[in-house]
């Protein structure tokens, strides 16, 4: 027998229905910006990566990551793509993107850079 059919017809999540519609399913959709927003150690990058994760597959998208220290690169799934610098998002396509640590990524010193960042919120419409 085939090992590919055999762990298919194992695989017990072929057998688990969907899980139920969440309010997170209200909040988050496809060509959205979010900006998550709070004092250090509230669980900003937490619920970041639980969105990158569940909605990543929910919709077929790739997770990517920007700013995340290469130190840290191997706490994440394969799937995972890296990202070294914000223009590389524009041509990063099929993915959904969490920009960590924002605040260094994007300053917001000058009107140049305010405009900046609504382009980038700007990005999937």
């Amino acid at each position: 027998m085939d090992i590919n059919k055999f762990l298919g017809e194992t695989d017990d999540k072929k057998n688990t229905p969907p899980p139920p519609p969440s309010k997170w399913d209200e909040v988050v959709v496809p060509k959205a910006s979010y900006l998550l927003t709070g004092d250090v150690g509230t669980g900003k990058s937490a619920v970041a990566y639980f969105i990158l994760e569940r909605y990543s597959e929910k919709y077929g998208l790739r997770p990517a990551v920007v700013g995340l220290p290469r130190s840290k690169r191997d706490l994440l799934p394969d799937n995972f793509k890296f990202l070294d610098d914000i223009v590389e998002i524009a041509s990063t396509e099929n993915s959904i993107v969490f920009i960590d640590e924002a605040d260094i990524q994007l300053p917001l010193d000058s009107n140049k850079d305010k405009e900046a960042v609504i382009n980038f919120l700007s990005l999937p419409r």
